[in-house]
């Protein structure tokens, strides 16, 4: 019974070192994720050719931004990204694959 559970621990600490996202997955993710926001704000949001121009160039722009400003910790098991902004830093955990916001700006 024990060797089960150190091979199970095992797996599921070589499985968080395996999945642990990068600072260029973390840009993505974002990037991806804050480009119908932008174009609804910008009032180009309905699927137009302009929208998704405008959406694959603010994409670009927020991924590239991300990757220059982000700090990155990593713990080997999970990540802290740290993004400088005025006033209060911007602060996510990546584990598995997945993001969670520490604090928000």
């Amino acid at each position: 019974m024990r060797v089960v559970v150190i091979i199970l621990l095992a797996l599921l600490v070589a499985g968080l070192y395996l999945s642990n996202p990068s600072k260029q997955h973390f840009a993505a993710y974002h990037a991806r994720n804050a480009g119908p926001e932008l174009l609804a704000q910008l009032g180009l949001a309905g699927g137009s050719g302009l929208g998704t121009v405008v959406q694959t160039l603010a994409e670009g722009v927020i991924r590239t931004a991300l990757e220059e400003r982000t700090i990155e910790e990593n713990y080997l098991l999970a990540r802290v990204f740290t993004v400088p902004l005025p006033g209060q830093d911007w602060r996510v955990l990546g584990i598995a694959g997945q993001f969670f916001t520490l604090s928000r700006p």
